[in-house]
């Protein structure tokens, strides 16, 4: 019995690794490889959490990945492979209070068509 109330008394402290945050909280202009990509259900609809790694720091993140950009991921889900895309958080609109991402194929120069339809 003591075992369970450890348990339930320390749920609340636990640290998720990797943390789970807003696009919005990444420093501008780093580049993150997106090492995976997981469909969550939300209480707004299904979104797409990225597993992203630094290449600057190599530290590991889980993001939010703003929903135009994971209908596009969705459309290519079954082709998608891990570590395939790099993505860097360029900026947000002011006008339209989005955030602008970039992203890039892994190992190339070459970015990608701009995804930042609406």
């Amino acid at each position: 019995m003591d075992q369970v109330l450890n348990k339930l008394n320390n749920v609340g402290r636990e640290v998720v690794h990797p943390p789970t945050i807003s696009v919005g909280k990444l420093p501008l202009q780093e580049e993150f490889i997106i090492n995976s990509l997981k469909r969550v259900k939300t209480c707004y609809g299904f979104s797409i959490v990225a597993t992203i790694r630094s290449m600057v720091t190599e530290e590991t993140i889980n993001i939010w990945l703003p929903k135009r950009y994971g209908d596009i991921f969705e459309e290519i889900w079954e082709d998608y492979k891990a570590d395939s895309y790099i993505m860097m958080y360029e900026e947000k609109d002011s006008g339209t209070n989005s955030f602008i991402l970039s992203f890039k194929k892994g190992g190339e120069e070459d970015e990608l068509d701009d995804a930042t339809a609406g």
